[in-house]
């Protein structure tokens, strides 16, 4: 494509095809065809990513010769590329582990038609919780469970602030019933992110120990923070999640973090 003066002065037939769907555009001011292009970016070593319709294109830009102020664009059809790089990291594995809190202390006065039930109820939600992902969970111990999504999950799961620790403290009056959820995600490999879980868990065990309520925490890759921080600090940060719930990501973060007593 060719452009001089903020209009469209020559095209060849693939871009008339891919990109007008087979209309005329000569003449056009080319921020009207295309509203995202912008020279100085095209002129850069990566150039501009722009999309039309259901396809991307990476454009480049450089100065026609011969033409005095005229630039031919150049736009390269990777549509295939790209959708299939963003589904690689959108299916990246992420690991799970979330344990019941003080589960001997809690389950040993109740009856053992109390603890079935209990325990049923709080299988239930697990089940469902993770349902709504790609992937699985496993119960490894009376009290410790494991799953396995993708990174995609991770990012609704965080969007909902781990609500799934709130449904479980509403199963028992005064919220005795409590659980920790320590997530890893980004790690090179599976057992990467295991590790990473782990380490965050015992983050937010950690925090919930010694913190006082509301005492910010240093910016980590793992994070712990409580819900029952105040509104103005939860819209400052840039992510916020429940009481004993942190993530660790091979990508360290800066973010508002709060720990609980």
């Amino acid at each position: 494509m060719l452009v001089n003066d903020g209009r469209i002065l020559w095209y060849n037939q693939y871009f008339r095809q891919d990109v007008l769907n087979d209309y005329d555009a000569v003449t056009r001011p080319v921020n009207r065809v295309l509203p995202e292009l912008d020279l100085a970016v095209c002129s850069r070593p990566h150039g501009q990513d722009l999309k039309v319709g259901e396809r991307r294109f990476t454009a480049y830009a450089g100065s026609a010769k011969g033409s005095r102020g005229a630039s031919l664009v150049y736009l390269i059809n990777d549509t295939l590329y790209k959708e299939t790089l963003d589904e690689y990291n959108e299916s990246r594995p992420a690991c799970l582990i979330i344990v019941i809190d003080s589960y001997d202390e809690l389950f040993d006065d109740m009856k053992d038609s109390e603890q079935a039930k209990e325990l049923e109820a709080i299988n239930s939600l697990l089940e469902e919780y993770i349902g709504r992902s790609t992937g699985f969970l496993r119960k490894v111990t009376n009290s410790r469970y494991i799953a396995v999504v993708e990174e995609r999950d991770v990012r609704w799961m965080l969007a909902e602030r781990f609500d799934i620790l709130d449904k479980v403290r509403a199963l028992h009056p005064g919220g005795l019933t409590t659980l920790s959820i320590g997530v890893g995600h980004g790690g090179k490999t599976l057992q990467e992110c295991h590790q990473m879980a782990r380490e965050s868990i015992d983050i937010a065990w950690a925090a919930a120990a010694t913190r006082p309520p509301l005492r910010p925490l240093t910016a980590l890759s793992s994070t712990a923070v409580s819900p029952t921080a105040s509104r103005s600090a939860a819209t400052s940060a840039a992510a916020l999640l429940p009481t004993r719930c942190a993530t660790s990501s091979s990508a360290a973060t800066a973010l508002s973090s709060w720990g609980t007593a």
